[in-house]
């Protein structure tokens, strides 16, 4: 099968389109044939080691100290299952499916568990549609309603509101019943407007921390915020949520532990629990996906450029079937 692989880290020119092996299962896997995956800035800092600050050591760790442990990137997918294992009972040949498989859907085939992070793909959505929300979404998901413990009522700040993870967050606190501010550049102030925020400023032209209102949660998912700064933007009992974070962020963590107004770090701890939910949302058309531009397989390496360069609305997808391509078009 072709995939695109990368054997040393570096800048977008060490990903190459190859011929591999196509994956063979266990008994408890899918194989998908893959119409559509994703480029996200996940995807570009384990390329090229790019992980920030105290990060750099983890993540080189987990992706490899030397040279890459995967060589096939992707954490998106959508596509169609072509073979199941003996033992799973849970999907069938043929089943549209969209999900989270970490690595290795930047290729024409991926094979996951069935009790992975994997859904049925809701028939409303395209296959490029699909492969634009699992990463955002889930990433989402787990900072509004785990970290930030969003609920009804709460007045919500998203700063980076247009991007990968912010466009979903708008749309999760707004479904959970929050009142929503999205901060975004002047060129997305109508795409955050559209997802339902009822608030949107223009960083460019305002600063939301002159605006007297006191946010209970504020997600900051680009780093562009600090806690001092905006103590008198949250609430007494506020949550100041970092989903970019370095070592600042975390020594405020430890010393905010205790307190009513706080700051919370973390990571994305994808869950089949969380994705059922979004898959909901999707199909209710509660959650629309949003991404900003796709790119064939055979131009992965321009679409890690492309993200790595930063500014993206939503997610990158990179169409792999034909169909894929044709159904944008539709």
């Amino acid at each position: 099968m072709k995939a695109i692989t990368h054997t040393r880290y570096g800048t977008p020119d060490v990903l190459q389109l190859t011929e591999v092996e196509r994956p063979r299962l266990l008994a408890d896997e899918v194989l998908i044939e893959v119409h559509a995956s994703s480029v996200s800035t996940g995807d570009f800092r384990s390329r090229a080691s790019a992980f920030p600050g105290v990060m750099w050591l983890p993540g080189r760790l987990y992706v490899g100290l030397f040279r890459p442990k995967n060589t096939i990137l992707g954490g998106d997918v959508a596509g169609r299952i072509v073979e199941v294992g003996e033992d799973v009972t849970r999907f069938a040949v043929g089943d549209e499916v969209f999900g989270y498989c970490g690595v290795g859907s930047n290729a024409e085939f991926v094979a996951m568990q069935e009790n992975d992070v994997l859904m049925r793909k809701p028939e409303n959505l395209t296959f490029v549609e699909a492969a634009a929300i699992p990463n955002g979404a889930l990433c989402a998901h787990d900072f509004v309603t785990k970290l930030g413990e969003v609920k009804a009522g709460d007045e919500v700040l998203v700063v980076g509101a247009s991007g990968g993870v912010g466009s979903y967050a708008v749309q999760i606190a707004k479904h959970l019943g929050a009142k929503v501010t999205g901060v975004c550049s002047t060129d997305n102030v109508e795409l955050v407007r559209s997802l339902g925020a009822d608030h949107v400023v223009d960083y460019r032209n305002e600063d939301f921390r002159d605006n007297g209102v006191v946010y209970d949660v504020i997600i900051d998912t680009v780093g562009a915020t600090d806690f001092v700064s905006c103590q008198r933007s949250l609430s007494a009992t506020g949550r100041h949520v970092f989903v970019a974070f370095g070592p600042r962020e975390l020594w405020q963590m430890f010393r905010t532990a205790k307190k009513a107004r706080k700051v919370v770090c973390g990571v994305m701890a994808p869950s089949l629990e969380a994705m059922e939910a979004i898959t909901a949302m999707a199909r209710s058309g509660a959650l629309k996906p949003v991404f900003d531009r796709t790119y064939p397989l055979h131009e992965t390496a321009a679409a890690h450029a492309f993200v790595e360069a930063g500014g993206k609305r939503g997610s990158v997808v990179i169409t792999v079937a034909e169909d894929a391509k044709l159904a944008l078009v539709a």
